[in-house]
């Protein structure tokens, strides 16, 4: 029996991480989501501590007390009756309008090749590209955030397992990434611009350093002075202008480099653990 890509919308739900002290960005995030994805098909829930979102299209999920990351998702999973989710998290602005069509399309063929996730950013992208979907690939077994936190169509259940109470979203990117080793269902991603080889017309189109290290990024100020949209400048720093500089130097960039290749070699000779 052929299943229509309307059928396969009525499995997959939308989870929106977030907790109450990023609720500051609740509104920007929905006045964007709603105004390039207005016809988005799946329902929506935003995972909370207490506090709730005034929008009848958003389901929210109050998790109560914060115990970190990997906690506060394990309780609003188990709220969430359909197989399949798409993971994003509360910081990424959408800046351009999102094709139904295209979002669906990548949603049948990660049911078809039974994957265990699509990532749909690219933030790493795929290490091999099917023969079959150049604009898919696989994301190999050993390859470092094998998990990301981007946006990404994960099978419930398989991603549940992956999540430790207590751990950060980061323990999940290294960590998780680790114990997925352990998965036989391929790890997928939509591939890199071709003609590029960046991360520049991704199925969803979204902002990605709205903050860092909690403190808004000029970049997100400028997006949503342009956009129209206000945010609340005194609920969270903002990033200086010195931090931005330096975050953009090529010795900042040098040294980010040397210390993730000096981690790569280390756990590779077993002195440093990622389990």
């Amino acid at each position: 029996m052929i299943i229509s890509s309307s059928e396969h919308a009525k499995q997959l739900a939308v989870l929106v991480s977030s907790c109450d002290k990023y609720k500051d960005l609740w509104k920007p995030f929905f006045t964007l989501f709603w105004r390039y994805w207005p016809d988005c098909p799946f329902p929506i829930y935003l995972m909370t501590n207490y506090q709730t979102y005034p929008d009848e299209r958003v389901t929210c999920i109050p998790v109560g007390e914060d115990r970190q990351w990997g906690s506060n998702c394990k309780i609003a999973l188990k709220h969430i009756q359909l197989p399949y989710i798409l993971y994003i998290e509360e910081e990424s602005f959408l800046f351009k309008s999102v094709d139904n069509n295209k979002i669906l399309d990548f949603f049948t063929f990660f049911l078809k090749y039974d994957a265990a996730c699509l990532r749909l950013f690219p933030s790493p992208g795929p290490d091999f590209i099917l023969p079959e979907r150049k604009d898919i690939g696989i994301i190999d077994k050993n390859a470092d955030y094998r998990i990301s936190l981007q946006a990404t169509i994960w099978e419930k259940s398989i991603f549940e397992s992956l999540i430790i109470e207590g751990e950060t979203g980061w323990d999940m990117e290294l960590k998780g990434t680790k114990r997925s080793q352990n998965i036989n269902k391929p790890f997928l991603s939509v591939t890199l611009d071709p003609e590029t080889g960046k991360n520049t017309n991704p199925p969803l189109p979204y902002f990605s350093r709205v903050t860092v290290k909690g403190k808004l990024t000029r970049e997100a100020i400028r997006l949503c002075e342009k956009e129209g949209i206000s945010l609340d400048l005194s609920a969270r720093r903002v990033y200086t202008w010195w931090e931005t500089i330096w975050e953009k130097s090529l010795v900042y960039k040098a040294y980010i480099n040397f210390r993730h290749a000096v981690g790569r070699q280390l756990r590779n000779i077993g002195l440093l653990k990622r389990t």
